[in-house]
């Protein structure tokens, strides 16, 4: 909401092209696991990390591509279910061991990183959050060097093959 000094003016909003999610190294034996990623990924609440973390200003991913691309999906392909996230976990291998999350040093994805630790608690995941700097988060990012980390793509522009050739 714009202060009455600006009351002139109109506020407009879009959507950035970017999508945010957290990235498995599948070189790591447990997250070789599809269980176990299919379990994580039910066991958090996207939409409540969106609403509340992120203040309302993203929506859960769907896919690679963001909402309004052509061939973007329009529901999330893991919604929170707890019973879910349950019964997978216990079909899993993973044992209870720490699991280093990776991230950058800014305020919101640190926020993200503690709603993760706090969210996957719940279900017996001990995440411990990884602060770096940016340099070293992209350095560390480039080498391989974690377990899981924050990872996203921006488009430079609006068509499907732009975040898709990047794989």
């Amino acid at each position: 909401k714009l202060t009455s000094q600006y009351s002139h003016a109109h506020l407009i909003t879009r959507p950035l092209l970017k999508v945010h999610f957290v990235g498995f190294h599948l070189g790591e034996e447990m997250n070789q696991d599809r269980s176990f990623r299919r379990a994580v990924n039910y066991a958090i609440n996207k939409k409540e990390l969106t609403s509340t973390v992120l203040n309302g200003l993203a929506a859960p991913a769907t896919g690679p591509l963001p909402p309004g691309i052509m061939g973007s999906a329009t529901e999330v392909p893991y919604p929170y279910n707890p019973d879910s996230a349950r019964a997978l976990l216990k079909r899993s291998n993973y044992d209870g061991s720490p699991i280093t999350y990776m991230t950058n040093n800014s305020t919101g994805s640190v926020a993200v990183a503690e709603y993760l630790e706090s969210q996957l608690g719940e279900y017996g995941i001990n995440l411990q959050i990884d602060e770096n700097s940016e340099s070293v988060w992209i350095d560390r990012l480039v080498k391989g060097d974690f377990e899981w980390a924050k990872l996203y793509f921006s488009l430079d522009y609006p068509a499907p093959d732009n975040p898709l050739s990047q794989f």
